[in-house]
């Protein structure tokens, strides 16, 4: 939230219904993003480069809905963000 304070940040997936295997990924939405999906990526991608935080990042800006993928240094949980696309909350 430092970046977008008034955003809202939501689980979805497997994770969010306990149904995950222990090495799945996190799907996370962030929702109330002032700017374009791919815009945000990038906000996103460069503070946490800056910040160290991650060990790996792919920006995938040409899928449907696009999605960043990265991986946490401190404890190598992979994440899938998305960005404005609350439908994937219904899933």
């Amino acid at each position: 939230r430092s970046i977008w304070p008034a955003c809202q940040v939501r689980v979805f997936g497997s994770s969010s219904t306990g149904l995950s295997l222990p090495n799945a990924d996190v799907d996370i939405a962030v929702l109330d993003v002032p700017c374009s999906p791919g815009e945000a990526m990038k906000l996103l991608a460069d503070s946490m480069l800056a910040a160290r935080e991650i060990s790996s990042l792919e920006l995938v800006e040409s899928a449907r809905v696009p999605v960043a993928k990265l991986r946490s240094k401190a404890c190598g949980l992979r994440a899938d963000v998305v960005f404005n696309q609350a439908n994937g909350l219904e899933t």
